[in-house]
Parts: C-alpha cells; sequence; structure tokens
C-alpha cells in the first residue's frame, strides 16, 4: 500500500472517531436533541471534506497507478526486443484514467452518503425514542440517551453492509475501496496498453 492510500485510510478512520466522539459527547448534554443536531451538522462539514479528500486522492493515485502499469508494459515490450507502436499516453489512457477515477470517487462519497443517512436515521430515532419516554414516564431523556451511546460503543458506525449482511466500519470499507480500485486501474492500465 503507497503513502498516500495509507493516508487517505487514516483521515477516514481518524474522521470516524471523531463522528463518534462529537454524537456520543452531544448525547451527554442536557439539551441533547439541539446538541445532536449541531453535532450532526459538525459531521456533515466532516463529511463532505471527506469527500473532497477521496476525489483528490483518487485523482493522483488512480492516474499514477494507471500510467505505472502502462509504463511497465512498455519497459516488458522494449525488454522482449518487440516493437511496439508508440501509442504514448493519449487520448484514450487519459479518458481511461478519468473513469476509473471517477468509479473510485463515487465508492468513497457512498461512505459519506451512507453515514450522513445512519446518522440522520439515529437522530429521529433517538428524537422518537426519548419524546416518547418522556411523555409516558417509562424512561428519561438520559437512559434514552446511555441507550444510544452504548450502541454507537457497541456498533460504531456502519459504512456499508455488504450482500452477506456483514457491517463494514468507514475505515475498513475506505481500505476495501482503495485496495480494489487501485488493482483495477493497474489491471485498466496494463490491458489497455
Amino acid at each position: 500500500m503507497d503513502e498516500e492510500t495509507a493516508k487517505l485510510i487514516r483521515v477516514y478512520e481518524e474522521a470516524e472517531a471523531q463522528i463518534l466522539r462529537a454524537i456520543n459527547s452531544a448525547l451527554l448534554l442536557p439539551d441533547d436533541l439541539r446538541n445532536l443536531r449541531g453535532a450532526l451538522r459538525q459531521v456533515q462539514k466532516k463529511l463532505a471534506k471527506l469527500n473532497v479528500a477521496a476525489e483528490n486522492w483518487t485523482e493522483k493515485t488512480i492516474a499514477t497507478i494507471y500510467r505505472e502499469a502502462v509504463e511497465r508494459i512498455d519497459s516488458e515490450i522494449k525488454n522482449a526486443g518487440t516493437v511496439a507502436p508508440g501509442l504514448g499516453f493519449g487520448k484514450f489512457h487519459e479518458q481511461a484514467v478519468i473513469v476509473l477515477a471517477e468509479n473510485a470517487s463515487l465508492r468513497l462519497e457512498n461512505v459519506s452518503q451512507v453515514i450522513g443517512r445512519r446518522l440522520d436515521d439515529l437522530y429521529r430515532n433517538y428524537a422518537l425514542d426519548a419524546v416518547r419516554g418522556t411523555t409516558f414516564g417509562f424512561e428519561t431523556w438520559k437512559g434514552v440517551a446511555k441507550k444510544y451511546r452504548e450502541k454507537l460503543a457497541a456498533q460504531g458506525i456502519t459504512g456499508f453492509v455488504d450482500r452477506a449482511g456483514r457491517r463494514w466500519n468507514m475505515k475498513t470499507y475506505v481500505e476495501m475501496v482503495a485496495i480494489t480500485t487501485t488493482a483495477e486501474a493497474a489491471w485498466v492500465g496494463t490491458e489497455n496498453r
């Protein structure tokens, strides 16, 4: 794994920890619904920054890996003594890199969208539980907040659920996306050349 990919994964890992801390902190305060709304606004800003980081990573990393694959094949052709057409890195390869980078970026953006929706759901469910519990007197807002903090601590924030029902946290999902999209860039660059 290259340094840029490791950096991207760390950014997502740190963001996940910050998001959990922000939500947990908001649930500890007395006016928890107002504070939770504020925390969710901060989380949305953090998710938008993650999308920018993901886009920057894909543009840089996918292009680099694709170009390295093309250059490796050119070198192998040259070492084999075979004459290959000198295509260079023209429009065809540029377009392939753009498509690969956009696909990788969309997969990473999906993490932010899913997390955003899950946190919106958490807020709605929490608000309803808090209102229901305090209105009917069977649970205080502190009790509801404690239940939600425990749930967050146990489950974290799931960024993706696969077909087998496995829950992926942000870091693990971004790692998987980084590995598969960089491998795809290398393969497509090799195949196209």
